[in-house]
């Protein structure tokens, strides 16, 4: 898995969105840093929780957006440097997406989800199933046998 933490993410609080109905909010807020920013400034944006991320491909690019903040829709937004519902002196929790190989389709995801809890595995999402693409990249409905989930990094003490 590619990670993009060579440059952290800023962020825009969902409620300070408002969209419309047609809007793809996540493609319309990498297009508006594109516009602050530049082209090939974004790798991208995702929504947690009611915080998106967006990820630039830059210190620069970063810099501009917190700076100069975006706008979606006539709105002006502002764009933070720092995730707001973090506690003071904490920095975020690491993540990983963890592919799962190896086991037949037949094996019960609540079997591998079993064995995660006995590890005492810090999960932060629910087990999935990764799909094949298609030719344009797309995602097909035909199942890979390659569950993922995404958990917390131990730290190496805990592991012990």
């Amino acid at each position: 898995m590619a990670i993009t933490s060579r440059v952290p993410a800023c962020f825009i609080l969902d409620s300070a969105i408002i969209p419309k109905a047609s809007m793809n909010v996540g493609l319309e807020i990498c297009k508006a840093c594109e516009a602050v920013a530049g082209v090939g400034s974004c790798d991208g944006a995702q929504e947690i929780s009611g915080l998106w991320r967006i990820y630039p491909t830059s210190v620069e690019a970063r810099r501009d957006l917190i700076v100069s903040g975006v706008e979606l829709g006539g709105q002006a937004i502002t764009v933070l440097g720092q995730n707001p519902f973090l506690v003071r002196g904490q920095g975020e929790i690491p993540t990983k997406k963890l592919i799962i190989g190896n086991i037949p389709i037949s094996v019960a995801q609540s079997e591998i989800m079993d064995a995660f809890e006995a590890l005492r595995v810090a999960l932060r999402s629910p087990m999935k199933d990764e799909h094949y693409r298609d030719e344009m990249g797309g995602l097909t409905r035909f199942k890979s046998g390659r569950p993922f989930v995404y958990l917390n990094i131990p730290k190496i003490r805990s592991l012990r």
